[in-house]
């Protein structure tokens, strides 16, 4: 074999590795949101009420809840669309909480970070910030839906299709 066909076959080789190495990198970072399709069967004023029944879930009327895990590594990719979503919650007047999952509710909600919008008592939008590795795929779930709110269309979305980096609880 000549110096350039090994070189060439070097290159290929290291190529394609870096590309393999990504893949597999990329594939255990980018998860489901609700692995076990826990949300599937409820409806948004069941997910609501469920949460009701726990002592951490405490809320006003007119409420964006952020909810985030303790130790999970995906909490710094969604401080853009937290920072976004307080931004506009703030201008419509909305109260905003951030609960770290313990006891029950950790059991209520499939993985984070995750984000809920209240309005009127009612469960307008639940599930993650955004898709994709980072979970900046989109601009956002909830901020779509909050701009949406801010219309006068209220979606009442519970969400559990998605994949992008979370931490299951």
């Amino acid at each position: 074999m000549t110096i350039k066909k090994r070189q060439i076959l070097i290159v290929v080789s290291w190529v394609l590795i870096t590309i393999i190495s990504f893949a597999y990198l990329i594939n255990k970072r980018v998860v489901e949101f609700d692995p076990n399709r826990f949300l599937v069967a409820l409806s948004h004023q069941e997910v609501l009420a469920n949460w009701q029944k726990t002592p951490e879930f405490k809320t006003s009327e007119r409420a964006i809840v952020h909810f985030q895990q303790a130790g999970c590594h995906c909490n710094t990719v969604s401080e853009r669309h937290i920072n976004a979503i307080n931004k506009q919650a703030i201008n419509d007047n909305f109260a905003i909480k951030q609960l770290t999952l313990t006891g029950q509710l950790q059991a209520l909600v499939p993985s984070t970070p995750a984000v809920a919008i209240i309005d009127k008592g009612q469960l307008v939008y639940f599930g993650p910030y955004g898709e994709g590795i980072a979970c900046s795929q989109t601009n956002g779930f909830a901020q779509t839906v909050l701009s949406n709110l801010q219309k006068g269309y209220a979606a009442n979305l519970v969400v559990s299709d998605a994949k992008g980096c979370y931490c299951h609880s």
